[in-house]
């Protein structure tokens, strides 16, 4: 804790001396957009880069969905889930596992400390957020497990002399309601957002028992969900270009695990997960170039428990997870001339797990250096960027990024390519679960590469088309896998993977007078492999990967004309092996989900009322996404809003 403190104050006097440089020296006035210079590390190096950004309409029709819901509905990527509402879910990008992509909340990477990976049900989403999705992140701007990419939520401040008060009510078959209280307030110099949610579902649906002999129709029971959420943030502009942003995050949740499918047994799983999220950060502007500091605590509880009876005193199992992190992170910014511009940034991150199946409390420092720098030449943008990790106090391979992006024709045709090597650490499972976890197991490593067009071919106030191809490939050296040993599960590292693919999205929108219409198709061709293997005798090199599809795609329509608004979804996943044997006997079959969204607003005044109807699965098909775990049949939703606009600016349109 010493060391802690000790470097805390490095940053700190770090910072002074910028500060006081900046003052002293400064002399030159470089041009700085706004919304450049206060842009975040992470979208800084992410320039030359295919970022795709969930539409704000999106948003709004998922306001206090998760994370899973949103990104199932508006992207094209592989979701893996235990079935229901509230269930464990998790993301595959490009092929990749869900250790490979970083999930990070205004800038904070929030993945698991004990396992790697995030449960997307556990994320929620607001209309006041900004959900970006980075495939091929590099791992000089992300750090740990960037193979498949990032995804980067955010708040935002509007600087709008308002406030804004919305309430909603949503609810929905197998007694579903969703509760939201939402508040914005603020002016040019400070906002103030603050968000409360309260989710209850039964998830008692019926389904077909294919793993049951004559495949009968069968109930779900044991599934309920329950769950709250408070998340509050303040960004406040201090006079001589100073900001301040503080923001926390508290979540309960408790959720029923129901028995697979195929099981006669009545289940007693319970899971309870709860997490509290608080962060700082400040940020100082001169007249060429800025620093930031920003430094966050979070803490993370899982209770996992099972009876072998539901009437037993005493659990059969008994297994409790507490995570704490300490993340500190300084960043420098100069603007040398409009051309070129040097960014560095230092990181100290203090990781601690106290852990029942570890048997010892397991404590972890770890510290990087960040150069990068962008160039901007005519048409081309360079983004280039080198990190050094220690992981205390070892030092690690360097890592490398490269990117440039090329305006061929002004606003018609861009080229991009980006290439860097990566590397996963071993999580705190692979290293210290006993039994199995081995302390000397070594970190995946490769390397990814993409090349991306847009092509715009007609852009107007009333008509935009755009087309966008993407070429990616990536290599995963020493991949970890936990296999059986003597009857214990082990992680090793025995594969080389290679992932590779296409993806190709188009957008078109058509607006006359108040009739505006948004198609968009995003679809995915994904080869997922094992090149080679430490097992002289592994027959299934050159096999897809267990649970990657090669084809998804997805397809949305949203018409809206005055004050009503259609939204038809389409998505189709392709088939799935479960097994790396790729046994057809266990092959999970192609699905096509159809969801449907109809909403219509009045606004009277100050107020606007807001009435939605949501119909998903509409045509009722019966698919898993994880083997053997029931996904939602056809469900029905009305959501009722209400919005008080008391200073009366503008008003939200949803």
């Amino acid at each position: 804790m010493r060391n802690s403190l000790f470097f805390t104050g490095i940053l700190f006097f770090a910072t002074n001396c910028f500060t006081f440089a900046q003052e002293k020296t400064t002399q030159k006035q470089v041009l700085l957009h706004e919304i450049t210079v206060h842009a975040a590390r992470q979208s800084f190096y992410n320039d030359t880069k295919q970022v795709f950004r969930i539409d704000s309409s999106d948003l709004a029709q998922n306001s206090g969905n998760s994370l899973s819901e949103l990104l199932e509905k508006s992207s094209s990527l592989n979701i893996k889930s235990y079935g229901s509402t509230g269930s464990l879910t998790s993301i595959s990008i490009r092929g990749t596992s869900a250790v490979h992509t970083s999930i990070n909340w205004n800038g904070l990477p929030i993945n698991s400390l004990t396992s790697g990976d995030v449960d997307l049900s556990l994320i929620p989403t607001y209309a006041n957020q900004t959900v970006e999705i980075i495939p091929n992140a590099s791992g000089t701007t992300y750090g740990s497990g960037t193979f498949g990419g990032a995804i980067d939520i955010s708040n935002r401040a509007s600087w709008k002399k308002q406030t804004l008060i919305s309430f909603s009510e949503k609810m929905g078959s197998f007694s579903y309601f969703n509760h939201l209280l939402s508040l914005q307030t603020g002016n040019n110099w400070i906002h103030y957002q603050a968000i409360i949610n309260k989710l209850n579902a039964a998830n008692d649906f019926e389904f077909v028992d294919t793993d049951k002999f004559g495949a009968p129709t069968d109930t779900l029971f044991h599934n309920s969900i329950e769950n709250f959420i408070f998340i509050q943030n303040l960004f406040i502009k201090f006079p001589k270009n100073n900001r301040l942003e503080i923001g926390t995050w508290l979540q309960f949740k408790q959720k029923q695990i129901p028995s697979q499918m195929g099981s006669y047994a009545e289940s007693n799983k319970n899971q309870k997960d709860s997490t509290s999220k608080a962060y700082l950060k400040y940020q100082k502007t001169f007249s060429s170039s800025k620093i930031e500091f920003k430094t966050a605590y979070m803490s993370d509880f899982i209770h996992y428990t099972d009876k072998l009876n539901a009437k037993d005193n005493h659990f059969y199992i008994n297994s409790k997870i507490q995570t704490s992190r300490w993340l500190n992170e300084i960043n420098f910014r100069h603007y040398a001339t409009n051309s070129f511009i040097l960014d560095a940034a230092l990181l100290y991150n203090y990781l601690e797990a106290n852990v029942s199946a570890y048997n010892k409390n397991v404590t972890e420092k770890n510290a990087s250096v960040i150069i990068g720098t962008k160039i901007n030449i005519r048409k081309i943008n360079i983004t280039s960027s080198i990190r050094q990790n220690w992981d205390w106090i070892k030092k690690t391979t360097p890592l490398f990024s490269i990117g440039i992006k090329t305006n061929l024709i002004e606003n018609k045709l861009i080229f991009s390519c980006n290439l860097a090597n990566k590397y996963r650490k071993p999580t705190f499972n692979e290293r210290y679960w006993i039994p199995g976890g081995n302390p000397n197991i070594l970190p995946e490593n490769g390397w990814g590469s993409d090349l991306n067009m847009t092509f715009k071919p007609y852009e107007s106030l009333t008509k935009i088309l755009k087309f966008n191809i993407s070429l990616y490939t990536n290599r995963i050296n020493n991949q970890i896998k936990w296999i059986p040993d003597n009857g214990v599960w082990r992680p090793i590292n025995y594969e080389k993977v290679w992932t590779r693919g296409t993806e190709f999205n188009t957008y078109l929108k058509i607006k006359i007078n108040k009739l505006n219409i948004i198609q968009t198709n995003t679809s995915q061709y994904t080869l997922a492999s094992k090149q080679e293997s430490l097992l002289s005798d592994d027959l299934t090199i050159g096999n897809q990967l267990s649970y990657i599809p090669k084809h998804v795609f997805n397809s949305k329509l949203n018409i809206k004309y005055a004050n009503i608004n259609f939204v038809i979804n389409h998505k189709y996943t392709g088939s799935r092996f479960t097994t790396d044997s790729n046994m057809e006997s266990q092959k999970l079959e192609s699905y096509h989900i159809t969801n449907l969204y109809n909403s219509f607003f009045i606004i009277n005044k100050n107020r606007e009322y807001n009435i939605a109807f949501e119909v998903n699965n509409i045509f009722n098909h019966f698919f898993q996404t994880i083997r053997s775990y029931p996904a939602m049949p056809r469900t029905f939703y009305i959501h009722l809003r209400i919005n008080l606009n008391i200073n009366k600016v503008s008003s939200t349109k949803f």
